[in-house]
């Protein structure tokens, strides 16, 4: 069963609530859970800066092991 992404609805240019406003650049904030980051995220969420649509992050698995 998969999930289907859902436009986050802005006022259209002709003010019309509930449809995408196709001339605003989708923000997405590349969230690598550094300190850099996570205070762009922080920022974003207490109004300090515009929110963003969608964090995006992604474990990779290349950390080092806890202790090295």
């Amino acid at each position: 069963m998969g999930v289907t992404a859902q436009p986050n609805p802005r006022p259209g240019p002709s003010g019309s609530a509930g449809l995408p406003d196709r001339s605003a650049a989708l923000r997405l904030l590349s969230l690598g859970a550094g300190v850099q980051s996570s205070a762009v995220l922080l920022l974003a969420c207490h109004g300090a800066i515009p929110r963003f649509d969608a964090a995006l992050f992604a474990d990779t698995g290349w950390e080092p092991p806890a202790g090295v």
